[in-house]
């Protein structure tokens, strides 16, 4: 796939395929849009997809000797599309899903446990990919705006018929405060 990103180290390889971005609420969804074809923007470690979900919307990837980290980058407040659905807005988050790919003997360990790769995971933790010794992992994600301002995000592992889904979920209301100060990531 060529919007696949993939960081190998050991031998051994992670690879994710952005998917789409989206606001959900429950069993509500509303898609923001999938990923855009966008030529990367490489640098000695970060690679970068403008536009990759729309207007104001772009995909970076940082990545270093054993970890990467997954960066959308919301340039102003109105990049995002007004919500099309009802609900709270504390059960709305934006989500940021992706497709990854490991090796079947490849462990995954989300909140201290081994994972089962068959049922949903939340964590606002580190993921740990091993494979006889810890090859590399992913931090946990946050968000920032402009001054600074930082929530932990949740991150969700789950499988979807034969595929791994990765998402990160960011609070409505955090994106949506007044004093949100953009652009945010």
């Amino acid at each position: 796939n060529t919007n696949a990103i993939r960081f190998v180290r050991d031998g051994l390889s992670l690879s994710f395929t952005p998917i789409s971005l989206s606001f959900r609420a429950n069993e509500q969804r509303q898609i923001i849009n999938t990923i855009r074809h966008s030529p990367a923007q490489v640098t000695t470690n970060r690679v970068q997809y403008p536009l990759a979900f729309g207007t104001g919307i772009d995909l970076h990837f940082k990545y270093l000797p054993n970890m990467l980290k997954e960066e959308i980058n919301l340039t102003t407040k109105e990049s995002l599309p007004t919500l099309n659905f009802s609900a709270s807005a504390e059960d709305i988050t934006l989500d940021f899903e992706t497709i990854f790919e490991i090796a079947p003997t490849t462990t995954v360990t989300v909140n201290g446990q081994i994972w089962d790769k068959q049922s949903a995971v939340t964590t606002k933790d580190s993921i740990v990919f091993t494979d006889a010794a810890t090859v590399f992992y992913l931090i946990p994600p946050i968000a920032y705006d402009s001054h600074g301002i930082t929530l932990p995000l949740t991150s969700v592992l789950e499988r979807r018929n034969d595929q791994f889904l990765f998402t990160i979920r960011a609070p409505y209301t955090w994106l949506m405060h007044e004093r949100r100060v953009y652009p945010v990531i």
